[in-house]
């Protein structure tokens, strides 16, 4: 399994988001945020006018139909269950097992997931009730469909964590450049499409939502804590974001996204 995600995480940047202005997780404010945002940043380049159009990459961004799964409500339960126990501290087995690999690293420093778990709740009950809710996976969901992505499908998910990973380490606020996010997808599918897929066809759909909602929240939870962090914790976060990204195989630092994807 490690070695397939990371060749997902490696295809995709192989070739900002700006900081969402998040307020609480558990409820609307904070998912009126995300909507505003993505209307605001996102939707400037589905070709919303010629100019946009014109300035995005040519060619199809393709999805992978081997990367797309059905969710069932038992899987998401024990993601959340985990994710929960995991960011209280629970150690290396509490995570799911797609960010195990991370454990020892970014999610093993506390002060990356105090960060990470502000919002959320003092305890594991009172994470997981705010995962159960629902309402960061729906507010997720949202921005991913907003930029022509789908939270139903692996390789939109591993894009998003890069394009997302690489504003905070590099500090980006201004929009996302029109045409990236299908850079980054098209990219994906044509490395894979030219190395063969690595085994992923092997993947249920069940390893394939655990593997994506577990990213998916790791994701949202960084950007979060992205708009709230004072000087001290913004160094804490790109710290723990750039060993998150080291250990999916892949360094953000100093690298530029444009309409042609990632580029040195």
């Amino acid at each position: 399994m490690r070695s397939r995600l990371a060749f997902v995480i490696a295809a995709a940047a192989a070739v900002s988001t700006p900081a969402v202005h998040a307020q609480t997780i558990g409820d609307m404010p904070y998912i009126n945020a995300v909507d505003a945002w993505a209307q605001t940043h996102l939707l400037r380049h589905r070709g919303g006018d010629a100019e946009d159009e014109a300035d995005a990459a040519p060619g199809p961004a393709q999805t992978l139909a081997m990367l797309e799964f059905d969710p069932a409500a038992a899987v998401t339960r024990e993601v959340n269950r985990r994710m929960a126990a995991g960011l209280a501290g629970g150690g290396e087995d509490a995570w799911p097992a797609s960010l195990q690999p991370l454990a020892a690293g970014a999610l093993g420093d506390p002060a990356f997931r105090r960060l990470l778990a502000a919002e959320l709740g003092a305890n594991p009950e009172e994470m997981q009730a705010a995962f159960d809710s629902g309402r960061l996976q729906a507010a997720y969901a949202d921005v991913l469909a907003r930029a022509g992505y789908s939270a139903h499908n692996m390789g939109d998910v591993h894009a998003a964590f890069l394009i997302y990973a690489w504003a905070i380490l590099n500090q980006r606020t201004a929009p996302i450049p029109p045409g990236a996010f299908e850079a980054v997808r098209g990219t994906m599918a044509d490395a894979i499409r030219q190395r063969g897929d690595q085994g992923l066809a092997a993947l249920d759909d069940r390893e394939m939502q655990a593997t994506s909602e577990s990213l998916a929240l790791l994701t949202m939870l960084m950007v979060a804590a992205w708009k709230d962090a004072a000087p001290g914790e913004a160094r804490v976060l790109r710290d723990g974001v750039a060993q998150a990204c080291a250990g999916l195989g892949v360094d953000l630092r100093g690298v530029s996204l444009t309409a042609a994807g990632f580029r040195r």
